[in-house]
């Protein structure tokens, strides 16, 4: 099955991709997210469960967390900024991640893409872009006093 998986991300990739990996992506969001503007950690940890590499094949699998620490309410949790992520290979290596992420809702997802560059470790140089797609947010939770506080989705790191 991982290789079926595998067989299918590199008929994906794009042209000039060194690295594909899929997986998945779980947000939290501390406290909840509602239609009230308040500062919020929102913590995305991600699970790349599998990956192709033909610039390292040593690389099968890897995992990667994000924290952003801004005011957000149901409204404006789509937006755009900056970040950084360090990316844990299988391999036992490291790279670290820097990009500008614009978001959008379509079709009744929220669709954000990272475009960036590796900074540090592993691929040192290459440009990167990542993929998130995530339900869009319940506007019946956002109007709870918990808020919404967790979103699971998928995951998508191209790099070039």
């Amino acid at each position: 099955m991982l290789g079926a998986l595998a067989c299918s991300a590199a008929a994906a990739a794009p042209a000039g991709a060194t690295t594909l990996c899929t997986g998945q992506q779980n947000e939290t969001f501390a406290p909840g997210l509602t239609n009230t503007t308040q500062t919020t950690t929102f913590t995305a940890t991600r699970t790349l469960s599998t990956c192709l590499s033909l610039a390292d094949p040593t690389i099968t699998s890897g995992s990667a967390s994000t924290t952003i620490n801004a005011p957000f309410n149901c409204q404006s949790v789509l937006a755009n900024g900056s970040s950084t992520s360090t990316i844990h290979w299988s391999n036992g290596q490291t790279s670290t991640f820097s990009f500008t992420y614009t978001a959008t809702t379509v079709n009744g997802t929220d669709q954000t893409q990272e475009t960036g560059t590796i900074t540090a470790g592993e691929f040192t140089g290459r440009s990167a872009i990542g993929l998130v797609t995530v339900p869009a947010l319940d506007p019946l939770a956002c109007a709870t006093s918990t808020g919404v506080t967790s979103l699971t989705g998928l995951f998508t790191l191209t790099i070039l």
